[in-house]
């Protein structure tokens, strides 16, 4: 028999089952607060269609259950006007199909798919096809010897992860196997070009750095993932440098440098002035141009609204929601204020938020780290704990007596450099 918990109880369950910031050391050591999960984490599915919908000459194909292949056919058709411009292609196993494999039928769809003269056609596979361990890599090996078109397979079990994220690496990292050496050693390259590697980078056309630089005669060579063609993943390589705008596009850009020497900054949504300078002068090194003017003006007037936020907010408290932000950078931005962070949602934890987590270790805090998309837990942190602030998109009551701020920030995907921190703090002051 259950005990019932009082109020108390429940509050204080949710969080006891959460692990602190400190121990944090890689993804998996992240917990859900409520042992029943509505809704769960993303399906990495979605993240699939995201970096592959946009990409002319090639198609996807789905294999999964039928609920798992009409769940992706619905997201695909977010991305495309009509099903004539659709790309996603969908591929049910049946139940003879789960005990005998689905090589065969696979095989035959990949054909048929080969006949509309797609270039690439990439073979995800769902959860229940690779549990039961059919050989993917081996159907795409064999196909590539048939049909003209190109198929590289992408595995997309949520079960191997904790996170979706790992797939949406694995289908960026993808993309390399579509540039060519061979365009770089037989044309010279473009000089003054960079390319954009992230999710959401075509978002940032007109954002602070791509103005800076178109400014001082820097042009856009690739924007990956978004409005592609094959031919324009080709030249990828022909850039001067790679800007890194989504951590999730850092293993690309690594194999793009060691493959064809293209150096690469890691620029994703940076907030600390500090941190969004640094960057700046390393694409002013590589690129050889002079911003310098551009960069301290900046920093200067972003530094001064800092120092006048940070007299305001000192001593308050936040919890960070799901945001579209690393909610590390996030959160260690808003500790270099003296705010108390009490709660992080986050995705996913990379290698590379070390750095962030441990500024704000160093900053004296020691927050809850949960899952996002765990909206009961995120509800009772609301309940039981008094803070200040709460950003964040997901479904969240807001106080009766309006005692906790709620901030969206919306138009963060769409800016990058100083303009970011300056566009959040507005929000800041009741």
């Amino acid at each position: 028999m259950i005990k019932n918990l009082n109020d108390e109880d429940k509050k204080n369950k949710y969080i006891s089952n959460l692990s602190l910031l400190s121990i944090i050391n890689k993804d998996r050591d992240i917990k859900q607060g409520s042992y029943a999960i509505y809704p769960g984490a993303r399906c990495p599915l979605a993240l699939v269609t995201n970096v592959f919908s946009n990409i002319k000459g090639a198609l996807t194909l789905i294999v999964g259950t039928a609920e798992c292949t009409y769940y992706n056919k619905n997201i695909s058709l977010m991305f495309k006007d009509g099903y004539e411009e659709n790309t996603t292609w969908s591929y049910s196993i049946d139940p003879k199909e789960l005990i005998f494999g689905c090589r065969d039928g696979v095989i035959q769809a990949l054909y048929e798919m080969s006949k509309t003269d797609a270039e690439v056609i990439f073979l995800v596979s769902a959860c229940v096809p690779e549990m039961v361990g059919e050989d993917f890599e081996g159907i795409a090996r064999y196909v590539n010897t048939m049909i003209n078109s190109r198929v590289i397979n992408i595995p997309a079990a949520h079960f191997k992860s904790y996170s979706s994220v790992p797939t949406k690496i694995a289908s960026l990292t993808a993309l390399y196997h579509l540039m060519e050496k061979p365009i770089i050693e037989n044309r010279p390259l473009e000089k003054n070009t960079i390319n954009l590697l992230g999710e959401t980078s075509n978002s940032l056309k007109k954002s602070e750095l791509i103005c800076i630089l178109q400014k001082h005669g820097i042009s856009i060579n690739c924007s990956v993932p978004s409005n592609l063609t094959i031919d324009t993943l080709r030249e990828a390589p022909l850039a001067t440098l790679s800007i890194v705008t989504d951590l999730a596009a850092l293993p690309l850009a690594k194999k793009m440098f060691a493959s064809f020497g293209i150096p690469y900054v890691l620029f994703p949504h940076l907030l600390d002035p500090k941190e969004i300078r640094k960057a700046y002068y390393e694409i002013e090194g590589y690129l050889n141009i002079s911003i310098e003017d551009d960069i301290e003006t900046l920093y200067e007037k972003t530094q001064k609204q800092v120092d006048f936020i940070t007299a305001i907010v000192k001593g308050r408290s936040f919890i960070s929601g799901y945001l579209s932000l690393d909610p590390f950078i996030f959160s260690s931005f808003f500790s270099s204020l003296q705010m108390k962070p009490l709660y992080i949602e986050a995705e996913y934890y990379f290698n590379e938020d070390k750095l962030w987590k441990n500024k704000i270790l160093a900053f004296g805090y020691d927050p809850y780290i949960g899952r996002t998309f765990n909206f009961n837990t995120t509800r009772e942190v609301l309940d039981s704990t008094t803070t200040n602030y709460y950003f964040g998109y997901n479904i969240a009551e807001k106080p009766k007596d309006n005692s906790i701020k709620f901030i969206k920030y919306e138009t963060a995907l769409s800016e990058l450099g100083f303009e970011q921190p300056l566009s959040l703090l507005k929000h800041l002051t009741f």
